[in-house]
């Protein structure tokens, strides 16, 4: 992983799978007023449903196999998504909520919510990993990840 800008990855389904998990995820916990972590994003200006939509808008409309592009900015709602998605599957009463609209909507099983959650809580924790070692140096990600942590309090 490069740390510069753009920051480039190939299009893959997994990335796709990854991305498009992760910010509907996170969007879920923006726009759900029971959960106060995604009032608390909103309310320090961390993440917005807005910049959710416009994100997987894009992911959606790139083509398999081609370069996806990130801004800084767009890695920082990238990162944030991956982290918010983390924190929603450990919660228990969120992660319920969740399986329960997946499963209707997707006519899957309780089990295969599972093992979806679980295969990706290790990829988006692999991808966590790797943008924190590749920007531990950048200050515009070491000031939204203070603001990251200040929402989780």
């Amino acid at each position: 992983m490069s740390n510069s800008f753009p920051y480039t990855l190939l299009m893959s389904d997994e990335l796709r799978s990854l991305l498009v998990t992760s910010l509907s995820t996170a969007k879920f916990m923006v726009i759900n007023p029971k959960f106060s972590y995604g009032q608390k994003l909103k309310q320090y200006e961390v993440l917005t449903a807005e910049e959710l939509e416009i994100f997987e808008k894009r992911v959606k409309n790139t083509a398999k196999d081609a370069e996806f592009e990130l801004s800084e900015h767009d890695l920082l709602i990238f990162y944030t998504a991956l982290e918010v998605s983390i924190k929603c599957f450990l919660s228990d009463a969120a992660s319920n909520e969740l399986k329960q609209i997946t499963i209707k909507h997707n006519n899957s099983t309780p089990e295969q919510f599972d093992e979806v959650r679980k295969f990706y809580m290790i990829l988006a924790g692999r991808f966590i990993e790797g943008i924190r070692n590749d920007f531990k140096d950048n200050k515009t990600f070491k000031e939204h990840l203070k603001k990251l942590e200040i929402a989780a309090l």
